[in-house]
């Protein structure tokens, strides 16, 4: 019997981790041949900028990275606003979580990151078979997830197809989500000298931080940034998780 072909795909990729005063997930969801198409667009903008690949912890001070950035976010604002994929963003802070949470294991922390949040993306599409394209992340229980995330997945009207891990330099989808996890988790981060240690990359990533910014405006995204990046836009979404337990 054939197995049925998956109708919607998530990919996903985090930014921090536990010595951070913040972390952060990003989700791109959709149809599969919406994300496909995206997929494309994005690739070709890598080639454009003369890159393989688009990491967050390289966008300093390289002109080609930096373009790439800046076209992944105009491809990623335009593909929301057409209403064809679905971004969402959750950032959290560490040190505000109870010791319980303190208490587990980065690998624990994470499963349970992923274990609320992937269910959440797929609530508002209609029902269907999913295929989820997390990046790769040494050791979480990918398998252990899956099984654990299908009653929540069941209750979101959807059903988990496969789990299957990532290589980002195989997927520009997942190196936008970074891009997007990155932008999320500086915008959180206190202010730094301009003209200090470090002070042009801040700079940098300030300025693809206002161009998204301007972007949702014109694209009545609904992001902000007063208090660190934020908006409950149904295409568009950043979000700060206060407790996880």
């Amino acid at each position: 019997m054939a197995v049925p072909k998956p109708r919607y795909a998530l990919f996903c990729d985090e930014a921090g981790g536990p010595a951070d005063a913040w972390r952060s997930l990003a989700v791109v969801s959709g149809p599969l041949d919406r994300l496909l198409s995206l997929e494309q667009d994005l690739r070709q903008a890598l080639e454009l900028s003369g890159l393989d690949e688009m990491k967050w912890t390289n966008l300093r001070k390289r002109p080609a990275g930096l373009r790439a950035a800046g076209l992944a976010l105009e491809l990623a604002t335009a593909a929301a606003k057409k209403g064809g994929v679905r971004f969402q963003l959750w950032c959290w802070e560490p040190k505000s979580q109870p010791k319980a949470w303190l208490k587990l294991s980065e690998p624990d922390r994470m499963h349970a990151v992923y274990a609320k949040l992937l269910p959440r993306a797929a609530r508002t599409w209609r029902r269907g078979r999913w295929l989820l394209l997390p990046d790769e992340r040494t050791g979480v229980d990918w398998k252990g997830l899956q099984k654990g995330i299908a009653r929540d997945w069941k209750r979101a009207g959807a059903k988990v197809g496969g789990l299957y891990p990532v290589d980002s330099r195989k997927w520009a989808l997942v190196q936008c989500c970074d891009l997007l996890a990155g932008l999320l988790r500086h915008s959180f981060e206190e202010g730094r000298d301009p003209d200090g240690p470090g002070g042009a990359a801040h700079r940098n990533r300030n300025s693809l931080l206002q161009s998204l910014l301007h972007m949702s405006h014109a694209r009545k995204l609904g992001l902000g940034a007063r208090y660190g990046l934020h908006g409950k836009g149904k295409q568009f979404s950043a979000l700060r998780v206060k407790r996880w337990v």
